[in-house]
């Protein structure tokens, strides 16, 4: 049921333009504050906009975004992982060390800080977000190598 519902946002989201009469930020002054209608699905806001398509928009901005920061914690994370569940040793011992510093602290000061050495703006504050995660992609990667080759990490 969850993942139905999943789907059909992820499909008016790709096909937002398709599914939307307006444009996100159209504006109607004669129509402020309509209630829904055939026109308008969802009624309108104080600017005359439509709250259908402004939701099916967002709905694409959010996908969008978190699939960046998704995707740069598993590129990140992964081959953090990797290379510490193979080579084991000392390597394995360093990058474990470096991750666990990195969950020492608490996500939201890391997230900000990497935002204000990146700067500001949506893609940077995906990235950044990304980076607080991939330690987690790191540790779960390298506990599946580790159960895959049968090895102790202690």
């Amino acid at each position: 049921m969850a993942s139905t519902f999943l789907l059909i946002v992820i499909a008016l989201a790709a096909f937002a333009p398709l599914v939307t009469r307006y444009g996100p930020a159209e504006q109607d002054l004669t129509n402020i504050l309509g209630g829904s209608s055939g026109d308008h699905w969802l009624g309108t806001d104080d600017l005359g906009r439509d709250v259908w398509t402004r939701l099916v928009y967002g709905a694409r901005v959010s996908l969008q975004a978190s699939s960046i920061a998704v995707g740069v914690a598993f590129v990140i994370g992964v081959p953090i992982g990797l290379v510490a569940g193979f080579a084991g040793g000392w390597v394995d011992t360093v990058l474990m060390r470096v991750v666990d510093t990195l969950l020492a602290f608490p996500a939201i000061v890391l997230a900000v800080g990497v935002t204000a050495a990146l700067g500001p703006g949506l893609v940077n504050a995906m990235v950044a977000v990304g980076v607080v995660f991939s330690p987690s992609f790191a540790r779960l990667m390298r506990g599946q190598v580790l159960a895959t080759r049968g090895a102790c990490s202690w």
